[in-house]
């Protein structure tokens, strides 16, 4: 079996990817850092980053946005994995999250945006 073939039999939730100005608010006092996603479910979403790994102890919460326009606040969160995919000349991360205990209000509002911005076609 196929590393892509064991992550879609772990997968409960079908991954959409985002369109370009769909970004992770993550607090990291004194400053939010905005992240660019890659792709989004129900369960969880990937990101990208630059530079060094960000530490997951220090991720519990994060909104989504689109645009400069708030969607979805305050979503309970957990680091998953964090992996380099970048080349000798950059240095590109992936973080993967999944959500933790939405609320209805979060999930309505989660499922909007997953409709609203992202690519028809999942993963």
């Amino acid at each position: 079996m196929t590393t892509n073939q064991q992550f879609d039999t772990i997968r409960r939730f079908p991954r959409y990817q985002t369109m370009d100005r769909a970004l992770a608010m993550i607090a990291q006092p004194p400053a939010v850092t905005p992240y660019h996603i890659i792709d989004i479910s129900k369960g969880g979403l990937a990101f990208r980053y630059l530079g060094e790994k960000v530490m997951s102890d220090d991720i519990s919460v994060m909104d989504l946005c689109y645009n400069e326009t708030l969607y979805v606040k305050e979503v309970p969160v957990k680091s998953v994995a964090d992996c380099w995919t970048g080349s000798h000349l950059t240095d590109i991360r992936r973080k993967c999250i999944c959500f933790e205990d939405l609320n209805a209000e979060q999930q309505e509002q989660l499922e909007l945006f997953i409709r609203l911005y992202t690519q028809d076609q999942p993963q």
